[in-house]
């Protein structure tokens, strides 16, 4: 009885083995965690009064703002491209999650992409 059940266990688990092996390897989805980073550090920046009127010569402070959430969540944070970035190393960087808002930029309302990066 215990070699009929010891070579039924064998069979099953030569039967089993390929099936498991050719299953693809899941990836976890992070999209959905990473889209509420973005949603979530832009309202901080907003909340602090970032956003305030932007005009030109803001772009240093806001760029220090930008690096204090850097250092928080590791993600490199542009908007509007790279007009406002805390990663200047000169490397391409492909969005891994973008938003759209509208901010006050020289008193007009201007529709922005705000993107993080990691």
């Amino acid at each position: 009885m215990q070699m009929e059940s010891l070579l039924s266990f064998m069979f099953l688990v030569l039967i089993i083995s390929p099936i498991i092996a050719s299953m693809p390897e899941r990836h976890i989805d992070y999209s959905l965690y990473q889209l509420q980073l973005a949603q979530d550090s832009w309202r901080v920046l907003y909340l602090r009064g970032d956003f305030s009127d932007l005009k030109d010569q803001d772009r240093y402070y806001l760029e220090s703002e930008f690096d204090l959430i850097r250092s928080q969540t590791g993600f490199c944070i542009f908007m509007e491209g790279i007009t406002f970035t805390n990663c200047r190393d000169g490397e391409p960087h492909p969005p891994v999650t973008s938003i759209s808002r509208t901010i006050f930029y020289d008193h007009q309302p201007k529709n922005v992409t705000f993107s993080l990066r990691h």
